[in-house]
């Protein structure tokens, strides 16, 4: 009994963890867009990689779609080469056409 008492417990502290490093991700992200917003490209563009980053190591590719979209339009806004948004819109595609997939 101890036993199935301990594996719950380590279940719900793992699951607790997962959601605190997705909130984390989430919190990066939602100020990353408010950074670009306030034309704050540099760092707004920091927080969003970041939280791109984040998101692929949770597997969360809703959310990764978010970032790459994100990205697109902060490099919009700074005049990036092209090729730097076409990469973050393809992303976010691709990322479309797996959920459509699945």
């Amino acid at each position: 009994a101890a036993r199935v008492l301990l594996e719950k417990v380590e279940y719900h502290r793992d699951k607790a963890r997962a959601s605190i490093r997705t909130l984390s991700a989430k919190i990066q992200l939602v100020q990353g867009f408010a950074l670009v917003e306030q034309s704050q490209y540099q760092y707004g563009q920091v927080l969003l990689e970041r939280a791109l980053s984040s998101f692929e190591r949770l597997g969360d590719v809703r959310a990764q779609r978010e970032c790459a979209l994100a990205l697109a339009e902060c490099f919009r806004r700074q005049h990036r080469p092209a090729e730097m948004i076409e990469r973050m819109e393809v992303m976010a595609r691709t990322i479309d056409n797996e959920v459509k997939t699945n």
